[in-house]
Parts: C-alpha cells; sequence; structure tokens
C-alpha cells in the first residue's frame, strides 16, 4: 500500500480506534488538491504569464467544483 495513503488512515483513528470515513476521504480529497495546487506540476507546460494565470484559474475552478461536489470548504483548515 502506498505510504501516504497509511499516513491518512492513521490520521483517522480517533481515541477509541474508531476509523473515521469521512474524514479519509476528505483527507484524500484535500491531498489531491494540494498536489493540483503545487506550481510545479501544472507549470511543466505554461509558457508564458498569461498561460500561468490561465492554468492557475483553472486550478482554482477545479478545487472549487470539487468542493461543492463533495461538500468540503477547501479553504479553510482541517480540523
Amino acid at each position: 500500500m502506498n505510504e501516504r495513503i497509511k499516513e491518512l488512515i492513521v490520521e483517522c483513528y480517533n481515541p477509541y480506534g474508531e476509523f473515521r470515513y469521512e474524514k479519509f476521504a476528505e483527507l484524500i480529497v484535500r491531498d489531491c488538491v494540494a498536489v493540483m495546487r503545487e506550481k510545479t506540476n501544472y507549470n511543466k507546460h505554461v509558457y508564458t504569464t498569461y498561460d500561468q494565470g490561465l492554468s492557475s484559474g483553472v486550478i482554482e475552478t477545479l478545487v472549487e467544483t470539487l468542493s461543492r461536489r463533495y461538500n468540503i470548504n477547501l479553504t479553510k483548515p482541517l480540523e
């Protein structure tokens, strides 16, 4: 199993040893959004500042869509 998935699984157990599935799903979505927002990932095909603005706009549109679809506020830190 992927090491990052294992790390997320560990974060999802509460003090009583119960696994919180909703938190696990939210952590995966948040992790995917963090990867998308890394400029080194989407700037590989960007050649001008105009392209960079477009790419950044597309990423934020995707983040907003994921936020609405999964009902997760991706602008606030995880509690």
